[in-house]
């Protein structure tokens, strides 16, 4: 379908395109539009749809600096991220104690425990909170005690399944203060938006005592949940970890989570172990893809 002229002239003018090179063009076309005998001929239609298609083009390359001229792009050398993986990792060690190489591919796995397009973030790994700094401190911390040629990946290879999982455990023993914090912040935050909202004339959200409600009908629901759970489990076959809070209040941050969100108690061991299960097929196939 050949586009109409009054149709480039709307789209050539909104953009402000007409101005400067499409009049001449529109006016090629009527010219050509019409012949002797006061119908379009062959010929004419050809031009115009050359014409309109020249114009398009030019529409689209203004609309494309446009966009481009608004983003903010960052540029990466991969040569300097090396070098500054090595200062990051390896700062002042022997070159004969490490494979840069082997701590790269551990890098690059380690940041999957972020999230990636193929698997969820772990709840309490966020970017905002400071995650890649909690697992790069981690990995230097332990990465020695390994022995020299040791790492977590060798060849998109998990190489000690125990390594991981103590790794990992450094990680698990921070969640709770890390979900403390963010409570904090997101108590904060709040306040600031309510101001904002009522600055712009937007509409109030839940009030604290709606929120408060909320939360503390959450936390009745697992209690009772954990409390009917211990009763008929006297023997405590629960995961491994878990002890069960000993006040009402007490905030079990990664048990409510499993509740809430998978409807899982700590006495489900087999459907915690699987999800480990899968989770770990999942690191590993990001390590064979990247």
């Amino acid at each position: 379908m050949i586009p109409t002229l009054n149709w480039i002239s709307r789209w050539g003018k909104k953009i402000g395109f007409m101005a400067k090179t499409g009049i001449g063009l529109l006016q090629t076309a009527k010219v050509c539009l019409v012949s002797k005998l006061g119908r379009p001929s062959l010929i004419s239609m050809a031009l115009l749809r050359q014409n309109a298609t020249h114009i398009l083009h030019n529409i689209q390359m203004l609309l494309l600096k446009k966009f481009t001229k608004q983003s903010d792009f960052q540029l990466l050398h991969l040569s300097v991220l090396r070098e500054y993986l090595q200062i990051e990792f390896a700062y002042n060690a022997d070159p004969a104690t490490y494979d840069l190489e082997r701590i790269i591919d551990d890098f690059v796995f380690i940041t999957f425990l972020v999230g990636n397009d193929f698997l969820p973030h772990m709840p309490s790994l966020d970017i905002g909170d400071g995650a890649f700094d909690l697992l790069f401190n981690t990995y230097k911390e332990q990465r020695p005690a390994w022995g020299d040629g040791e790492y977590l990946t060798d060849a998109g290879n998990i190489t000690d399944p125990a390594r991981l999982e103590a790794f990992i455990a450094v990680i698990g023993a921070a969640e709770n203060e890390i979900f403390e914090n963010r409570e904090e912040n997101e108590a904060v935050y709040l306040k600031k938006k309510r101001k904002w909202d009522k600055r712009d004339g937007r509409p109030d959200g839940p009030s604290d005592a709606q929120l408060a409600a909320a939360e503390a009908g959450k936390q009745a629901d697992y209690i009772s949940a954990v409390q009917d759970m211990v009763a008929k489990n006297p023997g405590g076959n629960f995961i491994k970890g878990w002890t069960p809070p000993t006040d009402t209040n007490q905030k079990d941050f990664k048990g409510r989570y499993y509740y809430e969100k998978l409807h899982f108690l700590p006495v489900n061991i087999d459907e915690h172990s699987a999800l480990c299960k899968s989770y770990i097929e999942g690191l590993m196939w990001c390590l064979a893809y990247y």
